[in-house]
């Protein structure tokens, strides 16, 4: 949150109230009503304060579940298949990474 709102140059409370809702899992990212991050613009906007919810993006379980899921997931998301490929071993760490200390996220539903 610190980084977050340091690199907007606003107070947490602002940035908070702004750009962030609560979860149970305790803050996200809104966005916008077609669905995309509201720091989206062509690219990511805060990318080099990005938090771990976009860190892990691809690799969230609800995106890793099934061959089904993960075409959908590439259908919408002109940057897989652009990179590097990624180990086994990577993915699982970012979907544990992603689920948390609690074993789920809100957006793995």
């Amino acid at each position: 949150m610190k980084s977050l709102a340091a690199h907007l140059g606003e107070s947490e409370e602002d940035t908070k109230k702004k750009y962030l809702t609560p979860t149970d899992a305790g803050w996200r990212i809104k966005e916008t009503p077609n669905g995309d991050c509201v720091f989206f613009d062509d690219r990511c906007t805060i990318y080099p304060v990005r938090p771990t919810q976009c860190k892990t993006y691809p690799f969230w379980f609800k995106n890793l579940r099934s061959e089904e899921a993960w075409r959908k997931t590439a259908a919408e998301c002109p940057g897989i298949g652009q990179g590097r490929i990624h180990t086994a071993e990577e993915i699982l760490g970012r979907v544990h990474e992603d689920m948390g200390p609690g074993g789920t996220n809100d957006h793995n539903e």
